[in-house]
């Protein structure tokens, strides 16, 4: 996980920070069993700086497919080498990351590169000195995202804890929005309460 926030926090120097933020379910982002009420350091980061944290479905990387394409440019451009010095590796790490930056392009951008589509726009970054904290941060008030498909059985999981929405919606997704400020849990199905839930975090 502070690999994670280390990297969350020099992306946000460099590129700005985002409205939101795209995760997979791993444990180390969205925790796991009770603590996972709690919030992950991971997500206190993202609700601190206004950032909304988007969960994809459980199980379902097609819901990434941006990223594992990405993955697929990438990866072997950085392992099909050889490198004999952690410098080696940085530079090279470095080299893609100007590359990716400045000459990839991408089709919902306009085939334009990410500087084209930062050009000229007001970017809200951290400062260059800011360290980002690897502790737990005190909880912020804002939205969490999580993106469920629901179980034969009528429920969806969200932080480890399931909840019944009804057998009528099984196979639909959900995106289930948890509202730190309110304390409310909300089940939307096409862009309209389906359902609501007080949710009590576990603050400590």
């Amino acid at each position: 996980m502070d690999e994670v926030l280390g990297f969350l926090g020099e992306c946000w120097k460099d590129l700005g920070i985002p409205a939101q933020v795209q995760f997979d379910n791993a444990r180390e982002l969205s925790g796991w069993g009770p603590a996972a009420r709690a919030l992950s350091r991971v997500i206190r980061l993202c609700l601190r700086f206004g950032v909304g944290p988007v969960f994809i479905p459980a199980g379902e990387p097609q819901f990434n497919g941006s990223v594992e394409n990405f993955n697929g440019w990438f990866q072997p451009r950085l392992f099909d080498r050889r490198y004999t010095r952690p410098g080696d590796l940085r530079r090279e790490l470095a080299r893609l990351q100007e590359a990716v930056n400045t000459q990839h392009v991408h089709p919902r951008r306009g085939g334009k590169t990410p500087a084209q589509h930062r050009r000229g726009r007001r970017l809200r970054k951290l400062p260059a000195r800011f360290v980002v904290p690897t502790r737990r941060q005190k909880l912020a008030a804002g939205r969490v995202t999580f993106i469920r498909r629901v179980s034969t059985a009528g429920t969806v999981s969200v932080l480890s804890q399931a909840y019944r929405v009804g057998k009528r919606q099984r196979g639909l997704y959900l995106r289930l929005v948890v509202d730190t400020g309110r304390g409310w849990l909300t089940a939307y199905l096409n862009g309209r309460v389906l359902k609501r839930w007080p949710y009590k975090l576990l603050n400590d």
